[in-house]
Protein backbone atom coordinates (compact mmCIF):
# COMPACT_ATOMS: atom_id res chain seq x y z
CA UNK A 1 0.00 0.00 0.00
CA UNK A 2 3.02 3.04 0.87
CA UNK A 3 4.11 2.06 -2.57
CA UNK A 4 0.85 2.29 -4.43
CA UNK A 5 1.08 5.15 -2.54
CA UNK A 6 4.09 6.91 -3.37
CA UNK A 7 3.24 5.73 -7.27
CA UNK A 8 0.47 7.66 -6.99
CA UNK A 9 1.69 10.75 -5.13
CA UNK A 10 4.12 11.62 -8.24
CA UNK A 11 6.63 10.08 -10.69
CA UNK A 12 9.32 8.35 -9.60
CA UNK A 13 12.44 7.14 -11.87
CA UNK A 14 11.79 3.43 -10.41
CA UNK A 15 8.21 3.16 -11.52
CA UNK A 16 9.76 4.92 -15.19
CA UNK A 17 10.54 2.47 -17.83
CA UNK A 18 12.40 4.28 -19.86
CA UNK A 19 14.99 5.93 -17.52
CA UNK A 20 14.94 2.20 -15.56
CA UNK A 21 15.31 0.71 -18.64
CA UNK A 22 13.08 -2.03 -17.86
CA UNK A 23 11.80 -3.37 -21.02
CA UNK A 24 11.70 -6.79 -22.18
CA UNK A 25 14.15 -6.52 -24.81
CA UNK A 26 16.48 -5.10 -22.36
CA UNK A 27 15.72 -7.83 -19.59
CA UNK A 28 16.59 -10.40 -22.38
CA UNK A 29 19.94 -9.31 -23.65
CA UNK A 30 20.66 -8.82 -19.98
CA UNK A 31 19.79 -12.53 -19.02
CA UNK A 32 22.11 -15.49 -18.80
CA UNK A 33 24.01 -17.72 -21.23
CA UNK A 34 23.80 -21.61 -20.11
CA UNK A 35 27.60 -21.71 -19.64
CA UNK A 36 28.09 -19.04 -17.53
CA UNK A 37 26.57 -21.48 -14.63
CA UNK A 38 29.41 -23.43 -14.95
CA UNK A 39 32.77 -20.83 -15.22
CA UNK A 40 34.05 -19.31 -12.66
CA UNK A 41 34.67 -16.47 -15.13
CA UNK A 42 34.28 -12.80 -13.66
CA UNK A 43 31.89 -10.17 -15.64
CA UNK A 44 32.16 -7.04 -16.90
CA UNK A 45 30.01 -6.29 -13.61
CA UNK A 46 32.14 -7.98 -11.69
CA UNK A 47 30.15 -11.05 -10.49
CA UNK A 48 30.08 -14.63 -10.88
CA UNK A 49 27.26 -16.95 -11.44
CA UNK A 50 28.88 -20.24 -10.95
CA UNK A 51 26.97 -22.68 -9.08
CA UNK A 52 29.55 -25.26 -8.04
CA UNK A 53 30.26 -28.90 -8.64
CA UNK A 54 28.84 -29.34 -4.76
CA UNK A 55 26.09 -27.80 -5.31
CA UNK A 56 25.23 -29.51 -8.81
CA UNK A 57 26.31 -32.98 -7.48
CA UNK A 58 23.47 -32.89 -4.54
CA UNK A 59 20.94 -31.40 -7.21
CA UNK A 60 21.70 -34.29 -9.35
CA UNK A 61 21.18 -36.66 -6.35
CA UNK A 62 17.22 -35.78 -6.29
CA UNK A 63 16.60 -38.14 -8.66
CA UNK A 64 17.41 -40.44 -5.63
CA UNK A 65 16.22 -38.84 -2.57
CA UNK A 66 13.51 -37.81 -3.75
CA UNK A 67 12.16 -41.09 -3.21
CA UNK A 68 13.26 -41.08 0.42
CA UNK A 69 11.82 -37.88 1.44
CA UNK A 70 9.92 -38.42 4.42
CA UNK A 71 5.95 -37.87 3.73
CA UNK A 72 6.05 -34.75 5.93
CA UNK A 73 8.41 -32.99 4.43
CA UNK A 74 7.73 -34.28 0.95
CA UNK A 75 5.51 -31.76 -0.40
CA UNK A 76 7.55 -28.72 0.63
CA UNK A 77 10.59 -30.54 -1.30
CA UNK A 78 8.60 -30.82 -4.26
CA UNK A 79 7.51 -26.90 -4.13
CA UNK A 80 11.36 -25.88 -3.21
CA UNK A 81 12.88 -28.08 -6.02
CA UNK A 82 9.86 -27.16 -8.67
CA UNK A 83 10.61 -23.28 -7.50
CA UNK A 84 14.25 -23.30 -7.89
CA UNK A 85 13.93 -25.14 -11.19
CA UNK A 86 11.77 -22.15 -12.16
CA UNK A 87 13.83 -19.19 -10.83
CA UNK A 88 17.14 -21.25 -12.38
CA UNK A 89 15.24 -21.27 -16.06
CA UNK A 90 14.33 -17.39 -15.91
CA UNK A 91 17.92 -16.73 -15.71
CA UNK A 92 18.65 -17.92 -18.72
CA UNK A 93 18.17 -16.01 -22.25
CA UNK A 94 16.32 -18.69 -23.59
CA UNK A 95 13.42 -18.19 -21.27
CA UNK A 96 10.81 -15.71 -23.12
CA UNK A 97 11.21 -12.28 -21.23
CA UNK A 98 10.79 -10.69 -24.59
CA UNK A 99 7.39 -11.40 -24.79
CA UNK A 100 6.93 -10.75 -20.93
CA UNK A 101 4.91 -7.86 -19.77
CA UNK A 102 6.71 -4.73 -18.64
CA UNK A 103 5.59 -5.28 -14.61
CA UNK A 104 7.62 -8.24 -14.64
CA UNK A 105 10.57 -7.00 -16.04
CA UNK A 106 10.71 -4.44 -13.58
CA UNK A 107 13.66 -6.52 -11.53
CA UNK A 108 15.82 -4.90 -14.80
CA UNK A 109 18.04 -8.38 -14.71
CA UNK A 110 17.22 -11.33 -15.57
CA UNK A 111 20.04 -13.00 -13.78
CA UNK A 112 18.80 -11.04 -10.36
CA UNK A 113 16.47 -14.48 -10.25
CA UNK A 114 19.47 -16.60 -8.95
CA UNK A 115 19.41 -15.17 -5.74
CA UNK A 116 15.51 -16.88 -5.20
CA UNK A 117 17.56 -20.19 -7.07
CA UNK A 118 20.08 -20.00 -3.71
CA UNK A 119 16.93 -19.15 -1.02
CA UNK A 120 14.96 -22.51 -2.57
CA UNK A 121 18.02 -25.09 -3.42
CA UNK A 122 19.69 -24.39 -0.07
CA UNK A 123 16.39 -26.30 1.34
CA UNK A 124 16.39 -29.05 -1.56
CA UNK A 125 20.60 -29.30 -0.47
CA UNK A 126 20.03 -29.87 2.41
CA UNK A 127 17.72 -32.38 2.48
CA UNK A 128 19.83 -34.38 -0.37
CA UNK A 129 22.69 -34.42 2.00
CA UNK A 130 20.88 -35.63 4.99
CA UNK A 131 19.02 -38.16 2.88
CA UNK A 132 22.72 -39.60 1.82
CA UNK A 133 24.20 -39.55 4.65
CA UNK A 134 21.48 -41.53 6.21
CA UNK A 135 21.74 -43.85 3.69
CA UNK A 136 25.80 -44.84 4.45
CA UNK A 137 24.79 -44.78 8.30
CA UNK A 138 26.09 -48.45 9.25
CA UNK A 139 29.39 -47.41 7.19
CA UNK A 140 30.75 -44.35 9.83
CA UNK A 141 34.37 -43.74 8.38
CA UNK A 142 32.57 -43.18 4.73
CA UNK A 143 29.99 -41.04 6.28
CA UNK A 144 32.54 -38.94 7.85
CA UNK A 145 34.86 -39.13 5.25
CA UNK A 146 32.54 -38.00 2.26
CA UNK A 147 31.31 -35.08 4.73
CA UNK A 148 34.88 -33.98 5.11
CA UNK A 149 36.05 -34.08 1.51
CA UNK A 150 32.78 -32.15 0.93
CA UNK A 151 33.08 -29.33 2.96
CA UNK A 152 36.84 -29.35 1.62
CA UNK A 153 35.72 -28.92 -1.65
CA UNK A 154 32.93 -26.26 -1.34
CA UNK A 155 35.71 -24.05 0.97
CA UNK A 156 38.30 -24.34 -2.34
CA UNK A 157 35.48 -23.43 -4.53
CA UNK A 158 34.05 -20.37 -2.00
CA UNK A 159 37.86 -19.58 -1.76
CA UNK A 160 38.23 -19.39 -5.68
CA UNK A 161 35.18 -17.25 -6.17
CA UNK A 162 36.26 -15.01 -3.16
CA UNK A 163 39.79 -14.74 -4.90
CA UNK A 164 38.33 -12.01 -6.97
CA UNK A 165 36.76 -9.48 -4.22
CA UNK A 166 40.30 -9.37 -2.73
CA UNK A 167 42.28 -6.44 -2.68
CA UNK A 168 45.65 -6.15 -1.13
CA UNK A 169 45.42 -2.56 -0.30
CA UNK A 170 42.88 -2.75 2.42
CA UNK A 171 43.66 1.39 2.23
CA UNK A 172 41.61 2.01 -0.08
CA UNK A 173 38.52 0.33 1.95
CA UNK A 174 39.69 2.19 5.25
CA UNK A 175 39.53 5.54 3.44
CA UNK A 176 36.13 4.99 1.65
CA UNK A 177 34.56 4.34 4.99
CA UNK A 178 36.22 7.11 6.74
CA UNK A 179 34.94 9.74 3.57
CA UNK A 180 31.55 8.31 3.98
CA UNK A 181 31.04 8.23 7.97
CA UNK A 182 32.58 12.01 7.85
CA UNK A 183 30.52 12.94 5.05
CA UNK A 184 28.36 15.87 6.00
CA UNK A 185 25.94 15.66 2.92
CA UNK A 186 25.35 12.89 0.35
CA UNK A 187 25.68 13.57 -3.03
CA UNK A 188 23.20 12.59 -5.08
CA UNK A 189 25.95 10.79 -7.13
CA UNK A 190 26.15 8.14 -3.88
CA UNK A 191 22.46 7.47 -3.51
CA UNK A 192 19.97 5.12 -5.12
CA UNK A 193 19.08 7.42 -7.84
CA UNK A 194 16.07 5.35 -9.24
CA UNK A 195 14.24 6.21 -6.13
CA UNK A 196 14.29 10.17 -7.19
CA UNK A 197 11.41 11.91 -8.86
CA UNK A 198 12.08 11.85 -12.65
CA UNK A 199 11.86 15.94 -12.59
CA UNK A 200 14.90 15.69 -9.70
CA UNK A 201 16.83 13.01 -11.95
CA UNK A 202 16.57 15.25 -15.24
CA UNK A 203 18.49 18.25 -13.16
CA UNK A 204 20.59 15.92 -11.28
CA UNK A 205 23.71 17.74 -12.92
CA UNK A 206 22.41 20.48 -13.54
CA UNK A 207 19.67 22.15 -10.42
CA UNK A 208 20.67 19.45 -7.58
CA UNK A 209 24.00 20.41 -8.06
CA UNK A 210 23.38 24.06 -7.51
CA UNK A 211 20.94 23.82 -5.42
CA UNK A 212 21.44 25.56 -2.11
CA UNK A 213 20.64 23.57 1.91
CA UNK A 214 17.43 26.44 2.16
CA UNK A 215 14.16 27.70 0.99
CA UNK A 216 13.71 29.15 -2.37
CA UNK A 217 10.86 30.99 -3.64
CA UNK A 218 10.03 30.23 -7.06
CA UNK A 219 6.94 32.24 -7.76
CA UNK A 220 5.49 35.06 -6.39
CA UNK A 221 7.44 37.61 -3.15
CA UNK A 222 8.46 36.46 0.03
CA UNK A 223 10.85 37.74 2.70
CA UNK A 224 12.36 34.86 4.56
CA UNK A 225 13.96 36.27 7.38
CA UNK A 226 15.52 33.12 9.37
CA UNK A 227 15.48 29.74 9.21
CA UNK A 228 16.89 26.52 10.86
CA UNK A 229 17.44 22.65 9.12
CA UNK A 230 18.25 19.88 11.34
CA UNK A 231 17.46 16.35 9.57
CA UNK A 232 13.43 15.95 8.49
CA UNK A 233 12.63 18.72 10.71
CA UNK A 234 12.62 22.52 9.34
CA UNK A 235 11.18 25.59 10.86
CA UNK A 236 11.16 29.41 8.79
CA UNK A 237 10.51 32.76 9.92
CA UNK A 238 8.91 34.68 6.75
CA UNK A 239 7.38 38.14 6.23
CA UNK A 240 5.72 39.63 3.59
CA UNK A 241 4.13 36.67 1.69
CA UNK A 242 2.01 37.14 -0.93
CA UNK A 243 -0.80 35.31 -2.80
CA UNK A 244 0.55 33.24 -5.31
CA UNK A 245 3.39 32.42 -4.12
CA UNK A 246 5.11 29.20 -4.16
CA UNK A 247 8.18 28.12 -2.14
CA UNK A 248 10.67 25.09 -2.48
CA UNK A 249 12.43 23.12 0.93
CA UNK A 250 15.46 21.49 0.30
CA UNK A 251 13.66 18.47 0.44
CA UNK A 252 13.21 15.32 -2.32
CA UNK A 253 9.89 14.88 -3.10
CA UNK A 254 8.14 11.87 -1.09
CA UNK A 255 4.67 11.69 0.74
CA UNK A 256 4.48 11.78 4.33
CA UNK A 257 6.02 15.59 4.94
CA UNK A 258 3.51 17.73 6.98
CA UNK A 259 3.61 21.68 6.70
CA UNK A 260 2.46 23.84 9.30
CA UNK A 261 1.59 27.58 9.24
CA UNK A 262 1.34 29.21 12.37
CA UNK A 263 0.59 33.35 11.96
CA UNK A 264 0.87 36.35 14.36
CA UNK A 265 -2.25 35.55 15.95
CA UNK A 266 -1.43 32.09 16.22
CA UNK A 267 -3.69 30.62 14.15
CA UNK A 268 -2.08 27.08 12.64
CA UNK A 269 -3.12 25.49 9.36
CA UNK A 270 -1.28 22.73 7.39
CA UNK A 271 -0.52 23.49 4.36
CA UNK A 272 -1.03 21.10 1.15
CA UNK A 273 2.43 19.81 -0.31
CA UNK A 274 2.96 19.65 -3.45
CA UNK A 275 5.86 18.27 -5.67
CA UNK A 276 8.22 20.97 -7.55
CA UNK A 277 9.35 21.72 -10.89
CA UNK A 278 12.65 20.74 -9.96
CA UNK A 279 11.14 17.35 -7.89
CA UNK A 280 11.50 18.94 -4.74
CA UNK A 281 9.38 19.59 -1.52
CA UNK A 282 7.00 22.52 -2.38
CA UNK A 283 3.78 24.28 -0.82
CA UNK A 284 1.64 27.20 -2.69
CA UNK A 285 0.15 30.05 -0.96
CA UNK A 286 -2.84 30.87 -0.89
CA UNK A 287 -3.13 34.79 0.43
CA UNK A 288 -1.30 37.94 1.75
CA UNK A 289 0.31 36.99 5.29
CA UNK A 290 2.56 39.84 6.37
CA UNK A 291 4.28 37.49 9.31
CA UNK A 292 4.35 33.48 10.15
CA UNK A 293 6.57 30.26 10.87
CA UNK A 294 6.29 27.59 8.94
CA UNK A 295 7.07 24.37 10.34
CA UNK A 296 8.09 21.35 7.87
CA UNK A 297 8.22 18.10 9.89
CA UNK A 298 8.36 14.48 8.60
CA UNK A 299 5.82 12.30 10.07
CA UNK A 300 5.37 9.71 7.36
CA UNK A 301 1.37 8.59 6.34
CA UNK A 302 -1.59 7.17 7.89
CA UNK A 303 -1.20 4.78 4.97
CA UNK A 304 2.45 3.63 6.03
CA UNK A 305 1.41 3.49 9.56
CA UNK A 306 -1.67 1.19 9.36
CA UNK A 307 0.73 -1.07 7.02
CA UNK A 308 3.12 -1.43 9.56
CA UNK A 309 0.10 -2.09 12.28
CA UNK A 310 -1.32 -4.46 10.08
CA UNK A 311 2.59 -6.19 9.23
CA UNK A 312 3.21 -6.48 13.45
CA UNK A 313 -0.42 -7.78 13.96
CA UNK A 314 0.46 -10.20 10.98
CA UNK A 315 3.93 -11.31 12.91
CA UNK A 316 2.45 -11.60 16.30
CA UNK A 317 -0.30 -13.26 15.00
CA UNK A 318 2.23 -15.75 13.32
CA UNK A 319 4.46 -16.53 15.92
CA UNK A 320 1.30 -17.43 18.61
CA UNK A 321 0.70 -19.79 15.77
CA UNK A 322 3.36 -21.26 15.43
CA UNK A 323 3.86 -21.87 19.22
CA UNK A 324 -0.04 -23.34 18.99
CA UNK A 325 1.24 -25.31 17.15
CA UNK A 326 4.74 -26.66 18.54
CA UNK A 327 2.27 -27.07 21.84
CA UNK A 328 0.01 -29.36 19.88
CA UNK A 329 2.77 -31.44 18.25
CA UNK A 330 3.88 -32.39 21.59
CA UNK A 331 0.51 -33.72 23.15
CA UNK A 332 0.27 -35.55 20.34
CA UNK A 333 3.81 -36.49 20.87
CA UNK A 334 2.86 -38.04 23.97
CA UNK A 335 0.05 -39.20 23.48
Amino acid sequence: MPLLEAQASADYAIFDDGIMVTNSEYVQQGALDFYQIFTNKQEENGTTFLIGIPTLLLIVTSIYTIRKVDRKYKDTYIIFLLFSYISLFMCFKFFPWKWMPNILCKLQYAWRMMGFFDFFIAFVCGVNAVILLQALKKKEKWKYGISIAFILVSIVYTSNVMQMFYTKDDTVDAEYEDYIRNAKTLSHFQINREYLPVKAILEQRTYMLDKEDKTDVLEGKASIMQEEKEGLHMEIQIEDLQAGTRLEFPYIYYPGYEIVLEKENTDKFVLKDEESVHGYLSVYITEDIDKATIRVNYVSTWITKISYGISLVALIGFIFYIAKQNKKEKVNGKS
